[in-house]
């Protein structure tokens, strides 16, 4: 099991955070958990109007309080191995407690947290009461007033009954069942108690209880299909009556139990859910959530699987499966109203271990645009391709040995254009190379560099190939994608060169550029294990100076003397390593400085160092991102003349936007996911509204994500 774990140095010079602008972007948003999920749910824990999310974790139990635009990062209420959790005033203070369902060695147990009412809890301690592979519901099930729990112990039900003082007694009845994996409260008659539905895998059955009112039940049972893991209920047919959806975690599929009225139902025809759909952008979810509510704000209720949403349409049917993306393996669904605009959001629990917020809309959950391109693309380049004024992209794929070309039309979207054929296509970089004032491409792999020269059109025409590598890939002990090729004019003839490395070499060399976009030999310089190349005046001198990201060294810095050569190297000691930077002058002081991913080596961070325009810098500052970045960028996305830096996570399948707070320090990441993979990132307004938006490439599902900007 992974576990965070960040060391924080503070520097006397550099300032205190200040709060900026959020940015917001049409996507998900992921949070870390300390374990793998096996619950989620929402309630607002500290009353300020906001819910809080509450995670049932393989470490714990982990609360997410809500803020403004999403969640604040997770803190653990109770350790151990969480199965089930709910919450409920189990102790009848006007505050809200966490009760969990814990592993143990023996079995299971009952584990109550009291919450003081500010979103903190109590020492959490052991209940009595039995518990054996529980799932858990609340609810005034006796007509007392008090929260009462209703406890599925695989064979059993048995309904703890609240003494008012976070202590509880067995309820007069018990209900066996062959194996109860899910219990839901909710009115299923029309009278003022409580009703349960029981999912009884072992049977495949939905079990009805209707409530008497005393803690007893009026018990009937119905077949559904094999596998269900989850029930929901909602009044699908809009007839004032609640009726029942299960899921079935084998057929991929949703049963509607219709209410006949007085609790007596009829079993519907399954509908297809598309959670195990392998078109979905993460990749098939695990279908053991199932949650309903009104996800476009029709005034229809919806149902919704970890990765998927089926329409209602009033009468008990449902439209055929809308898929979104969530984190990685998405595995459990709850909802709720977040932001208060009368549309049903979603958290979904994902394995990877996080959750991810999505946002109700009309059209559907704020989602990334998804552009199919070739089999395992590792970068892209972007601009105006055609001359129409809208943003294309170039997407380089190694796999498929292509760079496919996506035209812009001008609002986020794009449609699939030329195809152009590159071995082991790796790297693509878009700039004007003969001084045409066309765009050009320079592809590049790690068998060389092909040049294609812009029709203005759309399209492109190949032209020479050189010995160039600019993919830094294929090493035994980092095997993820690399890039490692850059442009900049290095020897002062106003005409774009390029740089590419090669790590078997230990080597990062230049070709200069003729003026008419063809190429001669230029310097060769000695690194080790070059991973990632940049360009940027460091020293203030008017002159290009290379940054390598040495997957062993750190940021190796080599001054450029305008002519074509360069200067001895400077080291930035990056510990473990990097393999990708960009530069921005991130504290306002007029100099370039440095943001260095580290790769596999550096945990769940990025790193900062501040130029003084004399190519020294200051000590690493470690920023939080996601785990594992490998590539980053810089641009201002929140409008506030300030540069903030995104960085792709590899693993995480998402983005970390880090939001520049002034004077070179940064507020706490906000992710963004992206499809499997994301390797490589581009910022650039993608859809002409003046604002910059995220291009990630995703290697592993063999597309990009637009990731629209939606600041105000």
């Amino acid at each position: 099991m992974r576990t965070l774990i960040c060391t924080f140095v503070l520097f006397s010079s550099w300032a205190v955070p200040a709060t900026p602008t959020p940015a917001r972007f049409r996507d998900f948003l992921d949070y870390r958990v300390t374990g793998t999920p096996a619950a989620v749910t929402t309630a607002d824990l500290n009353d300020d109007g906001i819910p809080d999310a509450i995670v049932a974790t393989a470490e714990g139990v982990d609360v997410l309080l809500g803020a403004v635009g999403g969640f604040q990062p997770a803190t653990r209420v109770t350790g151990g191995s969480a199965t089930a959790v709910v919450v409920g005033d189990f102790n009848n203070d006007g505050h809200l407690d966490i009760l969990a369902a814990m592993k143990t060695t023996s079995g299971s147990e009952l584990v109550l947290a009291l919450g003081n009412g500010n979103g903190t809890f109590q020492r959490a301690t052991v209940l009595p009461n039995a518990c054996f592979n529980c799932s858990l519901a609340v609810g005034d099930f006796n007509n007392d007033g008090l929260t009462d729990v209703a406890v599925a112990n695989t064979t059993s039900l048995t309904i703890l009954l609240s003494n008012g003082n976070g202590t509880f007694q067995n309820g007069p009845a018990s209900y066996t069942f062959s194996e109860a994996v899910a219990v839901t409260v909710g009115n299923l008659n029309g009278d003022s108690t409580p009703d349960l539905v029981i999912v009884d895998a072992g049977l495949n059955q939905a079990v009805v209880l209707l409530g008497n009112g005393n803690a007893t039940f009026l018990r009937s049972s119905y077949s559904v299909s094999s596998g269900p893991t989850a029930a929901v209920i909602n009044d699908f047919n809009l007839d004032g009556l609640n009726d029942i959806a299960v899921n079935s975690k084998n057929g991929d599929t949703v049963t509607v139990l219709t209410n006949l009225g007085k609790g007596s139902f009829k079993v519907g025809t399954p509908v297809p859910a598309g959670c195990a759909t392998s078109g979905a952008p993460n990749g098939p979810c695990t279908f053991d959530g199932l949650a309903t509510g009104d996800f476009n704000g029709d005034g229809l209720p919806d149902l919704a699987t970890p990765d998927s949403l089926l329409y209602g349409k009033g009468d008990g049917t449902f439209q055929a499966p809308i898929l979104f993306a969530a984190g990685n393996t998405p595995t459990y669904v709850t909802s709720f109203n977040f932001n208060s605009d009368n549309k049903t959001d979603l958290v979904v629990a994902n394995k990877q271990p996080n959750i991810s917020l999505l946002f109700g809309l009309a059209e559907s959950v704020l989602q990334p645009g998804f552009e199919s391109v070739g089999a395992s693309p590792q970068s892209a380049a972007e601009g105006d391709f055609n001359g129409d004024g809208n943003i294309d992209i170039a997407v380089a794929s190694y796999s498929s040995n292509t760079v496919q070309i996506l035209l812009g039309g001008g609002k986020g979207g794009f449609r699939a254009g030329q195809v152009l054929s590159v071995a082991h296509a790796a790297a693509v970089l878009a700039l004007d190379l003969n001084g045409d004032g066309l765009l050009d491409l320079a592809v590049s792999s790690d068998l060389g560099t092909t040049i294609f020269f812009g029709d203005g059109n759309g399209t492109f025409t190949q032209s020479a190939e050189y010995a160039l590598t600019g993919d830094c890939t294929q090493r035994p002990d980092n095997p993820t994608p690399q890039v490692c090729f850059a442009s900049a004019d290095v020897n002062g003839d106003g005409h774009p060169d390029l740089a590419g490395a090669s790590w078997s070499g230990n080597t990062v060399s230049t070709l200069l550029n003729n003026g008419d976009g063809t190429f001669r030999s230029g310097t060769t310089l000695n690194v080790e294990t070059p991973q990632g190349l940049t360009f940027g005046d460091f020293n203030n001198d008017g002159h290009a100076d290379l940054a390598v990201s040495s997957y062993y060294q750190g940021e190796v810095i080599f001054p450029g003397f305008g002519n074509g050569s360069f200067g001895s190297s400077v080291t930035v000691q990056i510990a473990p390593g990097a393999v990708a930077s960009a530069v921005g002058d991130f504290n306002g002081d007029g100099n370039l400085d440095l943001a260095v991913a580290p790769g596999a080596e550096g945990g769940f961070a990025i790193y900062v160092v501040l130029g003084d325009g004399n190519l020294t810098f200051s000590r690493p500052k470690l920023i939080q991102a996601d785990e594992e970045p490998i590539a980053i960028a810089v641009g201002d996305l929140n409008n506030d003349g300030l540069p903030d830096i995104v960085s792709t996570n590899y693993p995480e399948n998402d983005v970390a936007l880090i939001l520049n707070s002034g004077g070179g320090a940064f507020a706490p990441a906000t992710f963004l996911g992206t499809g499997n993979g994301p390797c490589f990132v581009v910022v650039g307004d993608l859809n002409g509204d003046q604002k910059q938006d995220i291009l990630a490439v995703d290697n592993l599902s063999a597309n990009v994500a637009v990731i629209l900007n939606t600041t105000q």
